[in-house]
């Protein structure tokens, strides 16, 4: 169970297990995953690469099984330092 409520149910969010969110602040990036654990995971990496300056890894509970993903510029950046 998670800290993170759901402001439209009042609920603990489920889905996204986890969010990282790298941003000019940590304020900005704060906010951006909490975000990111109620939007899911989908429209979490959407907004976030819509947002300059902004990458995200988002680790989402997809049935029985976990999906991790990633913004481009993150995948980018992890991959090149490979």
């Amino acid at each position: 169970m998670t800290h993170i409520l759901d402001p439209r149910s009042g609920e603990p969010v489920d889905g996204v297990v986890s969010a990282t969110v790298v941003a000019a602040t940590a304020i900005e990036a704060d906010a951006l995953s909490t975000a990111a654990c109620v939007l899911g995971a989908d429209a979490a990496l959407r907004l976030c690469s819509s947002l300059p300056g902004v990458e995200a890894l988002v680790v989402a509970r997809d049935g029985g099984k976990y999906r991790v993903d990633a913004t481009s510029g993150l995948k980018a950046r992890m991959l090149g330092r490979v």
